[in-house]
């Protein structure tokens, strides 16, 4: 049997995809002082930052991904100015 709550957030989750806010572009192609080496090595750092921190899960650092791709798929001032100023990105 299927669980309507499932069901419903499913649901949710599905619109959200489609939402233009949910977006990421491939904002790596845009910038001029990022590459992927650049997020590859964000996403090195967070897990080992996970694996330091007893009891935080995995998937913290994922969410923190999320929030830093989305962010910078944005096109905001704020987040032009990041992928082309490799200190406002501080990576």
């Amino acid at each position: 049997m299927s669980n309507p709550l499932v069901l419903s957030q499913l649901r949710v989750m599905q619109e959200q995809e489609r939402s233009l806010s949910y977006r990421c572009t491939d904002y790596i192609s845009k910038s001029q002082v990022l590459s992927s080496l650049d997020r590859q090595a964000l996403c090195n750092w967070g897990y080992q930052t996970v694996a330091a921190c007893q009891g935080v899960s995995r998937s913290t650092a994922v969410l923190s991904f999320t929030y830093f791709d989305r962010f910078l798929s944005s096109n905001t001032p704020a987040a032009r100015w990041a992928l082309n100023d490799v200190t406002e990105a501080q990576l």
